[in-house]
């Protein structure tokens, strides 16, 4: 565990949703100029991280 590193935001998302888990308190507006389809990637991810707190 000596060259331990943790995980980038990134990673930290994949994981939490992989898990099915709310994503936590992270800026999402890092990610408001990814717009696949047209959408907005943070607006995607405050929706997602919203209905799973919710849940």
């Amino acid at each position: 565990m000596k060259d331990f590193q943790p995980l980038s935001n990134e990673k930290n998302l994949t994981v939490a949703y992989k898990q099915g888990d709310s994503l936590g308190c992270i800026d999402f507006d890092q990610y408001k100029d990814i717009k696949p389809h047209g959408i907005s990637l943070a607006s995607q991810l405050k929706t997602y991280n919203s209905c799973m707190t919710q849940a």
